[in-house]
């Protein structure tokens, strides 16, 4: 090290500024992937993802009550593709409960008016709830009645 001063580096020199972007870099990139992982549907602020309320359906008037689900909460009508390997088949599948009854399929909702209709909940396979009921490769959409 002949020849050099004291104090000085044979690396090139970092610059100070680039070193501090890069935190700010990182945290904008997971703000951006944070907000495309986040789940569609939702329909705006204090609105829950997996439950449309009676305010929500006095709020939303609609000839029956799969075009409020559609209105509301689009992605509650489309499957998720393929939910068990053991069962390729279950894929897509949707059940609709009234209250703790089997009602049917998707299109059983278009015969079904909102009246009287005080919430509709959209379970997923992974639920506890869908686990009892027996479908647990399907995705569930239970009507809740006012008694």
């Amino acid at each position: 090290m002949q020849g050099r001063p004291a104090g000085i580096s044979p690396f090139p020199a970092i610059p100070p500024e680039p070193m501090r972007a890069i935190p700010r870099v990182l945290v904008l990139l997971l703000a951006v992937l944070a907000a495309a992982c986040a789940p569609a549907g939702t329909g705006g602020p204090g609105r829950s993802s997996d439950m449309i309320t009676a305010a929500e359906i006095q709020a939303n008037p609609s000839p029956n009550t799969y075009e409020l689900i559609r209105k509301l909460h689009p992605t509650w009508l489309r499957g998720r593709g393929v939910t068990s390997i053991q069962d390729p088949l279950a894929a897509n599948s949707i059940v609709v409960y009234l209250d703790e009854t089997r009602y049917g399929g998707l299109d059983s909702l278009r015969q079904l008016s909102t009246t009287g209709i005080r919430a509709i909940r959209y379970l997923s396979p992974a639920s506890p709830g869908v686990r009892i009921q027996g479908n647990e490769n399907a995705y569930v959409i239970q009507i809740v009645m006012e008694r």
